[in-house]
């Protein structure tokens, strides 16, 4: 008599695409060496926190991108913040993509 054996298969998250600019940072390409430390945050939602949104829909500077166009699956990545490494207490939103480098480092 055969044993039935449970088979589990690990299934790959959504991709998930940075909305930041002109910024191409793609979760399908995590192997490349420019994706290295790269992560994803996703956007506030506009029903929950509708100021935050509008902040971070604004600092994104893509044409008709609005806090009502903003999905669940909308992410950026963790470059477009202080430091790199996502937001923080101090740095709660994402640089605006039209600062000059000038600008981001004196943020």
């Amino acid at each position: 008599m055969e044993e039935n054996k449970l088979v589990f298969v690990k299934k790959k998250g959504a991709t998930k695409h940075c909305c930041h600019g002109t910024c191409n940072s793609d979760s399908r390409y995590a192997d490349r060496p420019e994706m290295k430390d790269v992560f994803f945050i996703r956007f506030p939602q506009n029903h929950r926190e509708p100021e935050k949104c509008a902040r971070w829909a604004l600092a994104c500077s893509r044409q008709n991108f609005t806090p009502e166009s903003i999905k669940k699956d909308t992410y950026i990545c963790c470059r477009h913040f202080v430091g790199g490494k996502g937001p923080t207490h101090d740095h709660p939103d994402p640089i605006p993509a039209t600062a000059t480098k000038y600008e981001a480092c004196n943020l």
